[in-house]
This record gives C-alpha cells, sequence and structure tokens, in this order.
C-alpha cells in the first residue's frame, strides 16, 4: 500500500430511467456492479426497482450497462439479462410472481492475458447468478404482500447465466434455474457476494454464502472457485471463511502483498454493526480474523474494495443512534451518509473514514417525509476509453419510503457511479498488453 488518501467524486445520478419498462409502469435503476468487458469497456449490471409499490424491494431484473467513459455516462449498448415474471410454483402449482435480483457476476476481459503475457484462456467469457424469489400474486398479477417474511412456502432458487462478449455483441448463452443445493455437494448456496471476483490463475474466485446441507447450522460466508468446464463457468469448490454466525453478502480483495482479504455483513445483534476483514496469507486455505471494529456499521451492506494504488478500504454506512429528523429507528434503517474507511498497513486497524456521500446534505430534504437510503457500494479498478485506469465506486439512491413504502421515484433515485481517487501510483488490475 503506497498511501491512505482517498478523494470520492460526487457526481449526479448516472443511470435511473430504465429504457424498456413498459407502459404505465415506473422502474428505476437502482444497485450497480460492474466488470471489465474489454481493454476499454465495462459493463454495468444495473438491477431494476420496481417503484410506486407496497412490496418491499421488489425487483424486476437487470439490465448490462456498456460504457467506456464515467465522465459523461453515454451508453454505448444496454442489454437486458433478466426479468421478472408470473411463473408457476413448482410445489404448488400456484401462479407466482418470479422476481429476479441484483446478479453477481465476473468476467474475464477481452484480450486479458496471462501473467506470462499468453492469452487468457477464457478470454472474453463470464457469469452471474441472480436470487429468484417467488411473490403470490392478485388476478392482475400485483404481489398480495408487503415483504418477504409474508410469503408462505417460499420459493427461492437462483437464474445462473453465461456470458459471451466478442468487442461487439454481448450473448447471454445459457441459463439455467438451480436450487441452492445444485452449485457444490455438500452446500446449500444461500445468497450471494456483494463484490467483484479476482483473476486467480485462469479460476475466478470470490464470496459466497451457504449452509452444510442437511444440517442445522446456520449461514456461513466464504470463498468460492469458479472454473470454467466444457464450455461453462462451474463452482469448483466453496471454504468457508466466517463461523456459523449468519454472516452474508461477501466481498474479496488481494492486498499489495498478494494476500486476501475477505469481508461479510454480520446479522443479528451480536455482530451486525461490526466492521470484520479476514486475511489469507496461502491463497484462501486458512484465514484470520485480522480486524474486528465494533459498533462502526449500520447494520447495512458493507463492502471491501482496493483502489488504484493498493488502499484498502471498507466502505458502508456509520452506526448511528438517530436520523437526521432526531428519530431513533433500527440501525439497519440509517443509510444517509455513506463512508469509505481506509485500513492501515496490516489491514488490522481502520484509518479515518473518508465521506463518500452525505445524501441530506447534497440533495436536501426528500420530498416524501423520510430519509435518504446511500447503500451496497461496491468497488473496482476498470480501464477506459481514455486507456487509463480509474477506481470506480457503484452505489443506490433512493428515499426509505420509495423502499419500505409505496412513494414514486425522486428526482435523485437512481445508480450513482463515482471515481475514488489516490495519490499512488496505479497497479493494474488485468493485463492487456
Amino acid at each position: 500500500m503506497t498511501g491512505t488518501t482517498l478523494s470520492v467524486t460526487r457526481r449526479q445520478r448516472a443511470l435511473w430511467a430504465v429504457p424498456s419498462q413498459p407502459s404505465g409502469a415506473e422502474w428505476a435503476y437502482q444497485l450497480g456492479s460492474a466488470f471489465q468487458l474489454s481493454p476499454t469497456e465495462i459493463g454495468v449490471v444495473a438491477n431494476i426497482r420496481r417503484c410506486h409499490v407496497r412490496t418491499v424491494d421488489l425487483e424486476v431484473g437487470n439490465d448490462l450497462v456498456i460504457l467506456d467513459r464515467l465522465a459523461e455516462i453515454a451508453p454505448k449498448k444496454i442489454v437486458p439479462l433478466n426479468r421478472s415474471a408470473i411463473e408457476t410454483h413448482p410445489r404448488t402449482g400456484e401462479r407466482i410472481l418470479m422476481g429476479r435480483y441484483p446478479l453477481a457476476g465476473c468476467f474475464v476481459p477481452l484480450g486479458a492475458l496471462r501473467v506470462d503475457g499468453t492469452l487468457h484462456p477464457h478470454a472474453g467469457t463470464g457469469f452471474a447468478v441472480s436470487v429468484v424469489l417467488g411473490f403470490p400474486v392478485d388476478a392482475a398479477g400485483n404481489p398480495t404482500v408487503y415483504g418477504e417474511r409474508d410469503i408462505k412456502d417460499r420459493y427461492y432458487a437462483f437464474e445462473f447465466q453465461q456470458y459471451r462478449y466478442d468487442g461487439t455483441l454481448f450473448v447471454v448463452e445459457d441459463v439455467q434455474l438451480r436450487d441452492g443445493d445444485q452449485f457444490i455437494p455438500g452446500w446449500q448456496v444461500t445468497n450471494l457476494e456483494l463484490g467483484n471476483c479476482l483473476a486467480d490463475g485462469d479460476d475466478l474466485i470470490g464470496g459466497l454464502t451457504a449452509r452444510r446441507t442437511g444440517g442445522s447450522e446456520t449461514d456461513r460466508s466464504g470463498l468460492v472457485r469458479w472454473q470454467r468446464q466444457d464450455g461453462r463457468w462451474q463452482p469448483a469448490a466453496f471454504t468457508p471463511v466466517t463461523g456459523a454466525d449468519g454472516s452474508y453478502e461477501p466481498s474479496l480483495v488481494r492486498d499489495p502483498a498478494g494476500a486476501l482479504l475477505f469481508s461479510a455483513r454480520g446479522r443479528g445483534p451480536i455482530d451486525q454493526n461490526d466492521i470484520r476483514v479476514w486475511r489469507s496469507a496461502d491463497a484462501g486455505t486458512h484465514w484470520e480474523l485480522a480486524l474486528h471494529a465494533p459498533k462502526v456499521l449500520a447494520g447495512t451492506p458493507v463492502t471491501i474494495n482496493k483502489a488504484l494504488d493498493g488502499t484498502v478500504y471498507i466502505a458502508g454506512n456509520p452506526y448511528r443512534e438517530t436520523d437526521s429528523l432526531g428519530r431513533r429507528q433500527p440501525s439497519i434503517e440509517m443509510r444517509e451518509t455513506l463512508l469509505l474507511w481506509p485500513l492501515a498497513e496490516g489491514s488490522d486497524r481502520l484509518l479515518d473514514p473518508v465521506l463518500a456521500r452525505d445524501c441530506k446534505a447534497d440533495f436536501g430534504e426528500p420530498p416524501f417525509g423520510s430519509i435518504w437510503r446511500a447503500d451496497h457500494p461496491v468497488g473496482l479498478n476498470v480501464r477506459l476509453a481514455d486507456g487509463q485506469w480509474h477506481h470506480l465506486l457503484a452505489y443506490r439512491v433512493l428515499e426509505q419510503n420509495e423502499c419500505i413504502s409505496d412513494a414514486p421515484a425522486t428526482a435523485f433515485t437512481g445508480t450513482y457511479l463515482e471515481e475514488v481517487q489516490t495519490a499512488g501510483p496505479h497497479v493494474p488490475e488485468w493485463r492487456f498488453f
């Protein structure tokens, strides 16, 4: 790590209106994550939320937005990846709305080289996985429940997509619907990563949440290895990192010394407000808890990321007792401010946080009487058409009453793509030339 000074742009929203939304509907781009597509392009996987509806977090599907610059967001192409649809519950036979939730994707960019300078054998291919959740509906196809916990005989599965890109055409080559026990023998996959995958030789490695098949053990987060076999990316192995404590939404980076650093969101009253970082010096075989900072987070989505000069940082919402209206709420609702905490050398302590977004200061009072949310931050080093590397930070903004009630989208609701800038020399994420 050559520097610990971070600065963050505070641009206007990058994505919000969905070109393919049907007449009379209100959709908005929300969660965003990116992967490198080619030496000069990225694909932003933009999740779509249905607005102005009582059901909490009702997701419509995902688009891939292809970009080659950040200063002026002008998509080169938008590729629909999946959409929610009325389908048949495989156990009960009833009509249900199969909601497609944010895709967690990995990709080996077109033109990527191995460390030895030879062409990566899987360049131009990748995959993504999405949670599929079934909602009961009325005769008009509208959900009849307020939230996921109100669903009886819940249908919960995963959509597994395979991708290819040739520099012109992005293709979804294959789509499979899988139950959680159809990924890794002995494990029931329950949730996906929030961060990005890393190259590891010819493989990709990332995070995953699972529990042991057939047991009473609760969820744990760990390292998953993805390998391309017979023209398809498949999970090859899963190594638990956290205990069986309900940890979920893991993320992973490699520090400047080559060690792997892993973080995950805590669940429940014991550790949901804590920042925890695990470290592995042997490529993910053994792990130790390197950092545990209690009562720092709001219990909201958190990720570990690495800036261009190797500075590792945590992104999340800070812990607060009350919101900006002076109300006491569950900490999980406190998302008005987004901070970045750089890690000290050795990744064993947090440095002073850097402000990424103060919604109330930047956007003013929310129009529908609640508070702002800026959440689900995900960072990635990307190369664009200017030939330069940039560190991209994607997150979403919306008003709380859009999420937990039926308020319409605001003028600030959308996907935000910022740059995190550092002082040290840049370390490329992929080798192309």
